[in-house]
């Protein structure tokens, strides 16, 4: 009899958030490891390719996963630096109230300031769409 094998699903998973796929939405479960995002940002390359010239936006949400792994700084400011050329980056907003990851951010904003700009922490879902929603319809107005 052989074992049946258990199948581990993905602690990061990635959705665009809106109809105009203006903004990727990367949910990290509780139990996330390193190998999950590093999936989902092969997946965010993959679904981007189709973004040339626009603007994307990403949301970050750790609403679910309430500790931060080690080496955090290392992985996302190389996932930062790996992102395509084919899109104009837009904002990337961290959803967390845990307050190591808000000190990460602001290292990162220190340490990486061509990303500074861009890079915000708020504690809630509803606090990222707010600070989204400025510039989402201001890029749709020009659009049309």
């Amino acid at each position: 009899m052989s074992k049946s094998k258990t199948i581990r699903p993905v602690d990061v998973i990635l959705i665009w958030d809106d109809a105009a796929q203006m903004i990727l939405h990367y949910v990290f479960r509780d139990g996330w490891a390193w190998n999950d995002f590093h999936q989902a940002m092969k997946q965010a390359s993959s679904l981007t390719q189709q973004a040339q010239g626009r603007t994307l936006h990403s949301v970050l949400d750790f609403t679910a996963a309430p500790s931060i792994r080690a080496g955090a700084f290392y992985h996302f400011s190389q996932a930062a630096n790996q992102l395509t050329d084919t899109y104009a980056r837009g904002q990337i907003i961290v959803v967390s109230a845990s307050p190591i990851l808000w000190a990460i951010i602001r290292v990162t904003a220190i340490l990486l300031p061509q990303f500074a700009k861009n890079l915000s922490h708020v504690p809630t879902l509803d606090a990222a769409y707010a600070a989204l929603r400025p510039s989402i319809n201001s890029e749709l107005e020009t659009q049309f």
